[in-house]
Parts: structure tokens; C-alpha cells; sequence
């Protein structure tokens, strides 16, 4: 994309993100040390979540080998039998569990709204304790899933995430 101005070839290209200025108007601004620091955040947990698969297929197999049927997963410290149908890939909605009745949208909607590209918390109609939340990257989805795992939202209940089925 090459064009002559004042007899000298230009070449011009697009920018790689919005610019300060135009974020602020459209009001989605966010500082620039803040925006790296989240990335190398997705970054990180894109990572922690692929070596935590390649972990998960090794111990596969290696179950597969044994004829055992529950995977012991590291949570928070301790380790718990997770059914392997409770494991799902990466992507960008959670699955939340566990949750008291009392909470509502309003307050799923404060606690996520913290973590960048948040989209929308949703209830379950007519099912009580459950919700899903929407982030616009499965990286996105992953660090807020890290952040809050294990989450006390009232006394006894420790909010339980896991990434949505497809």
C-alpha cells in the first residue's frame, strides 16, 4: 500500500490496537501498564491451562495403561478426584456451581466485572446454585476461573468454576 506524496513513495498501514484517545471516547479505556499486565496474565494462564491439558493427557494415558477410573487434579493446595467428565476445554464461558441462593445477577456481574472482557452472567432459570459467565477470550475466562476457583460467597459455600461444554 504504497502511494507518492510530495515525490516521496508513502506506505501506509493500520494501527495494531485503538488508540488512547479513541478508547476515551467510546469510554472501554484502560491504562497501557494495565493492559500489559492483564495480557501476560492471559498469557500465563493460556499456558498454566495448556500444561495443565498436556498433564491431564499424560495422566490419561497412563490411566488408560492402569484401569483406573478417576484423575487426580491439583485444586488450591489439596488434591480431589475430578470425573473426567467434569473436565472441558478451554473456552470462553464458565460454568459456575455451588452458588448460595441469595446471589443473583447483580452480584455475579460486580465479581466478574473486575477481570477484563467480561461479556454477561446469566442464572440458570429454575435451577438454583448454577450460572454461566461469558468472557470474550478463553484466556480471559481462564484467569478470572484461577482468580475466583474456590471463591466464599456466604458461609460454608465455596463458589466451584469449570469451563462450560461446548
Amino acid at each position: 500500500d504504497e502511494f507518492e506524496l510530495f515525490s516521496k513513495p508513502m506506505r501506509v498501514a493500520l494501527a495494531r490496537e485503538r488508540s488512547d484517545v479513541v478508547t476515551k471516547a467510546d469510554g472501554t479505556y484502560v491504562p497501557r501498564e494495565e493492559r500489559k499486565r492483564a495480557a501476560e496474565a492471559a498469557a500465563a494462564a493460556a499456558a498454566a491451562a495448556e500444561a495443565e491439558e498436556e498433564e491431564t493427557s499424560r495422566a490419561k494415558r497412563a490411566r488408560t495403561d492402569s484401569g483406573d477410573d478417576g484423575e487426580q487434579v491439583a485444586n488450591g493446595g489439596g488434591d480431589r478426584t475430578v470425573p473426567p467428565e467434569e473436565q472441558n476445554p478451554p473456552n470462553e464461558k464458565l460454568f459456575l456451581q455451588n452458588l448460595p441462593d441469595e446471589v443473583g445477577e447483580d452480584v455475579l456481574q460486580m465479581l466478574f466485572l473486575q477481570f477484563e472482557g467480561f461479556k454477561e452472567a446469566r442464572l440458570v432459570p429454575g435451577r438454583a446454585g448454577i450460572a454461566f459467565v461469558e468472557f470474550a477470550t478463553s484466556a480471559q475466562s481462564a484467569v478470572a476461573m484461577n482468580k475466583l476457583q474456590g471463591f466464599k460467597l456466604s458461609e460454608g459455600q465455596l463458589m466451584k468454576i469449570t469451563f462450560a461444554k461446548r
